[in-house]
């Protein structure tokens, strides 16, 4: 039987693997890391949560190996497949698990730190892992979500990264964003950051083409052109109605 999903998975400083059969194995193993924040109880294991963002601050990049060479491809398939599948880290007592693009965010998509005033990786912090793990048990639960939040936690950071990790890695996928002002989302708003991410750290591009789609009140059909890599172009849709779309 295939597995459902097979997660890496870190524990007392070995990297093995978990498999669960089946989505609800796996939901129900995601359901029984759900906590209030502030009941987390991070330990010593969360330091290995962005440990590829500390390597690139100490040395400027990511894989000291050769480029393209067996150990550079290894250590690039491993990446991937992390940003992929996601993490289960063990601590002393407890597990965690950083979703698919939780990890991908704090190791490789610096954001705008404002009380730093400079460009930076996010902290770890359980607000925002228990916001991923709340959307993760959604979406495994085929369900929309709604999040209360307060201000300054990078959340929509988080979720243009969200975007970035689906649209980087999943063939024919057709992201969407809506809001009921488009200043919420347009070049003022969240789709600034996408711009950020394109501009400053997607340096490579893949050879597949995808849409984002990006709904707001206005009154007009535009096209925009969204550079992954030199030798790429990637097309972004902005769907504009007049009314609040329909998610």
């Amino acid at each position: 039987m295939i597995s459902y999903k097979t997660i890496p998975t870190y524990k007392d400083g070995i990297w093995s693997t978990t498999e669960f059969k089946t989505q609800e194995e796996f939901k129900e193993f995601v359901e029984s890391l759900f906590k209030e924040p502030g009941k987390y109880k991070f330990d010593k294991a969360a330091l290995e949560f962005n440990k590829q963002a500390k390597i690139f601050n100490k040395q400027g990049f990511y894989c000291d190996k050769p480029f393209r060479s067996k150990d550079f491809n290894v250590y690039w398939e491993d990446q991937k497949n992390k940003c992929r599948e996601g993490v289960i880290y063990h601590g002393k007592k407890d597990v965690w698990y950083l979703t698919r693009d939780y990890y991908m965010w704090l190791n490789f998509l610096p954001i705008f730190d404002k009380e730093e005033k400079a460009y930076g990786f996010a902290k770890v912090r359980d607000a925002q892992y228990h916001m991923a793990i709340y959307e993760q048990i959604a979406e495994l639960s085929f369900k929309h979500v709604a999040i209360l939040k307060k201000r300054q936690i990078a959340s929509s950071y988080f979720h243009m990264g969200k975007l970035i990790n689906m649209y980087w890695f999943e063939e024919g996928s057709i992201l969407k964003i809506g809001a009921a002002l488009k200043d919420y989302i347009n070049d003022k708003g969240s789709w600034k950051f996408l711009d950020e991410y394109k501009a400053k750290y997607l340096t490579q591009g893949q050879n597949k083409r995808k849409q984002i789609e990006r709904s707001y009140k206005a009154g007009e059909e535009t096209k925009k052109q969204f550079a992954l890599g030199e030798n790429e172009i990637e097309d972004i849709f902005d769907i504009i109605s007049e009314e609040f779309p329909e998610l």
